[in-house]
């Protein structure tokens, strides 16, 4: 059988992108070559996750990229499926120092949806926005865990297993997202 009619008969999909950059053009590319959108651009993975690790927030199409993204999220809410964006370096890197173009950027003015998005995902139908993310025995994060993160979790929760981490990770995320006053 070829990709895409094996992609029509898959029950439960789950898709992994990384590093987007605010590459519109190539993320449809590939998440359309991973089944997940259709020729128009509308999800199409029926209950589907796809989880994108990290690092959307840098590049040329960056307010595109999020449109999109959200977009995306709300049809696939629809129809039983989801969007994970576990945040990345330069996603974070955008919230104070407003990225590489300062106050200026777009990464700096998304900075409060993002936040927003992290800490009330009942107002972003579809969109799970987190550190980490535990799914199907897998754990999910950009660039990886540093063993001190895993001995962290290990003191304060008593387990070094994955979905454990993963929920340290992504309460410690939350916190600091509570404890940093808006932009």
């Amino acid at each position: 059988r070829d990709v895409p009619e094996l992609l029509g008969i898959c029950t439960k999909r789950v898709g992994v992108v990384g590093d987007i950059h605010g590459e519109l053009h190539a993320l449809k590319d590939i998440i359309r070559a991973l089944g997940f959108i259709d020729a128009f651009d509308h999800w199409s993975a029926r209950d589907g996750t796809l989880v994108l690790t990290g690092d959307i927030g840098h590049g040329r199409h960056l307010q595109e990229v999020f449109d999109f993204i959200h977009r995306l999220a709300t049809q696939a809410h629809r129809i039983g499926g989801r969007i994970v964006w576990t945040l990345g370096n330069h996603d974070l890197y955008v919230d104070r120092e407003g990225g590489q173009r300062g106050k200026e950027s777009v990464g700096y003015r998304l900075w409060p949806s993002i936040r927003e998005s992290a800490l009330h995902p009942e107002r972003h139908p579809g969109l799970i926005v987190q550190a980490a993310y535990f799914e199907h025995d897998k754990l999910f994060v950009h660039g990886g865990i540093l063993p001190n993160i895993v001995e962290l979790a290990m003191r304060d929760r008593g387990s070094r297993d994955a979905q454990t981490v993963a929920s340290w990770v992504n309460d410690a995320l939350r916190r600091t997202l509570v404890d940093r006053e808006p932009i």
